[in-house]
């Protein structure tokens, strides 16, 4: 599964017709806080098959994520112990961290 945020950020720069991926890859990177990939099932709907976080460094042109949510027995579980940027979350009245917690990161006691 392609997680190549940079990639895209890339694409951008090249529409845009800017050559400085130095400038473009963070400032497209800084703009979105997740990523939710998707992926269709045999019956060709749609369904979420993991969620990323956008990091905060941009290494050679390459984003870092990091998983916050991923497939497991057909539906999502938490992989993450910390909401990235909760407060943003949680200003817009989502408890993302309880959301974790109740879910759990993979292999924790429930």
């Amino acid at each position: 599964m392609p997680r190549d945020v940079g990639s895209v950020a890339g694409a951008f720069s090249c529409v845009l017709r800017l050559n400085s991926t130095g400038f473009v890859v963070p400032t497209v990177a800084s703009c979105f806080d997740l990523v939710v990939h998707c992926h269709r099932d045999a019956g060709g709907h749609r369904r979420v098959s993991e969620i990323l976080a956008i990091g905060n460094r941009v290494e050679n042109g390459v984003i870092e994520t990091y998983p916050v949510f991923a497939e497991d027995d057909g539906g999502l579980r938490a992989v993450a112990a910390e909401a990235p940027a909760a407060w943003k979350f949680e200003r817009a009245g989502h408890r993302v961290r309880e959301l974790l917690a109740e879910d759990g990161p993979r292999g924790s006691a429930r």
